[in-house]
């Protein structure tokens, strides 16, 4: 899992819709408005997110909502401690 988490947030474009999505929820529209890249890439980005557990997604209507996962982003903070705490062990 560290791993995956680790690649998923190594992407500067993936680091930014972390950002945004910081403060609530956004449409794939919303995000990908903030980019100089198409739909399918941003979906793309999202997707990754997604799969590691940072984002996700519901459904409202034809709209799909996006938003940071308090767990995952849990999860990544004791990721990223246990490896400060490596290294500053040694």
């Amino acid at each position: 899992a560290m791993d995956r988490l680790l690649y998923a947030i190594n992407d500067p474009v993936r680091r930014e819709i972390l950002e945004l999505l910081r403060d609530g929820e956004l449409t794939s529209s919303e995000i990908a408005s903030h980019f100089k890249m198409t739909h399918s890439g941003i979906s793309q980005h999202l997707k990754v997110l997604s799969e590691v557990g940072l984002v996700q997604m519901r459904k409202e209507g034809t709209r799909r909502l996006y938003c940071a996962r308090r767990e995952g982003l849990a999860e990544l903070r004791s990721v990223l401690l246990y490896l400060i705490t490596c290294s500053t062990t040694e």
